[in-house]
């Protein structure tokens, strides 16, 4: 199975009627079948699910993944989030501690976190997939590609051979994006503004990692309000 998805992986369940979190991310290498993610699919009004992208899932996904789950869980909304990396070089690797401060000193909490790697054969069974970068986006669409699932926006949750994937930050107000099917989030990678990846702080400091979180900050709640739109129907 490729990027070792013959392991079981639990994303961030929230949304129950008392907004308590049911499953922390976690993986483990198994020989057993994957089981079924819970019942999903906007179509259904049922959970949503949603997946963040990075490089090695331990920072900018990471930390995406537990802002979106802290913001549905206050919506009341019904959610899986989880995240994944296109490299599997942090496999088994936890949330890196740099990250883990500023979720920490920002008042989120820091999740019992475990790195794994985004399988091809995962891709559509997710309702929405957000990428953090251009060439996260790239590597994406190539996966999806190999695999026959078309890359559609908005696409009918909960159906096979189909995927909606977006840039994260396609939902930043910054940016004026709102995730809109007419704008770059719709587009492919190639005619994508640089100004839409989400800063990498691997290589920097402390302040890199805040000003990241500033921009997961940002973009969740209107993730949020998209997420809100597939269950109910946007608003008038």
């Amino acid at each position: 199975a490729e990027g070792g998805s013959g392991g079981d992986h639990v994303g961030t369940w929230v949304g129950t009627p008392t907004g308590e979190v049911h499953e922390r991310g976690r993986r483990a290498r198994s020989t057993r079948a994957r089981p079924p993610l819970p019942p999903v699919g906007h179509n259904g009004g049922m959970i949503l699910r949603v997946l963040m992208v990075c490089t090695g899932n331990i920072c900018r996904s990471t930390m995406a993944q537990e802002v979106l789950a802290e913001e549905a869980s206050a919506a009341a909304l019904d959610v899986l989030v989880d995240s994944a990396g296109i490299s599997d070089e942090e496999h088994g690797n936890p949330i890196d501690p740099r990250a883990a401060r500023v979720l920490r000193e920002a008042g989120h909490r820091v999740p019992d976190h475990r790195a794994r790697q985004v399988s091809a054969a995962e891709l559509d069974s997710w309702d929405l997939v957000l990428a953090m970068t251009r060439q996260h986006l790239r590597a994406l669409e190539r996966l999806a590609e190999r695999v026959g699932v078309e890359v559609i926006p908005d696409a009918p949750g909960g159906e096979r051979g189909v995927v909606d994937l977006r840039m994260y930050r396609s939902y930043d107000p910054l940016l004026g994006a709102a995730g809109s099917t007419g704008d770059a989030a719709a587009h492919p990678s190639r005619d994508i503004p640089a100004d839409w990846d989400v800063p990498d702080p691997w290589y920097g400091g402390h302040e890199d990692f805040v000003e990241t979180l500033q921009v997961i900050e940002r973009v969740s709640p209107a993730l949020v309000d998209h997420l809100r739109d597939l269950r109910d129907g946007p608003r008038p």
